[in-house]
C-alpha cells in the first residue's frame, strides 16, 4: 500500500495534491498507519515511529458525542480526539521520506 495514496485516501491532501485543513480523527490516522505497517512489517520500526508523532502531535480537540450518537464513532468514553489535518499530512510526508530512503539505501547495498 502507498503511504501517500493512503494519505489521499483518509483526506490529508487535496484531490489536486494540494493542502488540506481542518481536523480528522486520530483514531483514523493511527489506523491508516496501522494498515500500512501490517503490509510492510520490515519496516515496523517507521511505522511505530510515526505512530508516536501523531500521539505526540498537538490536539485540536475533543468531540464528545452522546453514547447513542447515529455516527457511531466514539469510543468507550464517548470522545473523538481530533487532529489537524496539515500535521498529519506532513507526518505522512515525512513517512513516505524515511521509507523511501531505507529502500533506496537497501537497493544501492545490493548492486555494489
Amino acid at each position: 500500500m502507498d503511504v501517500m495514496m493512503t494519505a489521499r485516501n483518509i483526506g490529508l491532501i487535496g484531490a489536486d495534491g494540494g493542502d488540506v485543513f481542518g481536523t480528522i480523527e486520530r483514531r483514523a490516522v493511527i489506523e491508516a498507519i496501522e494498515d500500512l505497517a501490517r503490509a510492510d512489517a520490515a519496516d515496523a520500526d517507521l511505522f511505530s515511529a510515526a505512530i508516536e508523532r501523531v500521539l505526540a502531535s498537538r490536539s485540536a480537540g475533543v468531540e464528545r458525542l452522546g453514547a447513542t450518537s447515529f455516527l457511531g464513532r466514539t469510543d468507550a468514553t464517548g470522545e473523538i480526539h481530533l487532529s489537524y489535518r496539515a500535521a498529519m499530512a506532513e507526518i505522512f510526508l515525512d513517512l513516505a521520506i524515511d521509507l523511501g530512503l531505507r529502500h533506496s539505501a537497501a537497493e544501492r547495498s545490493t548492486v555494489v
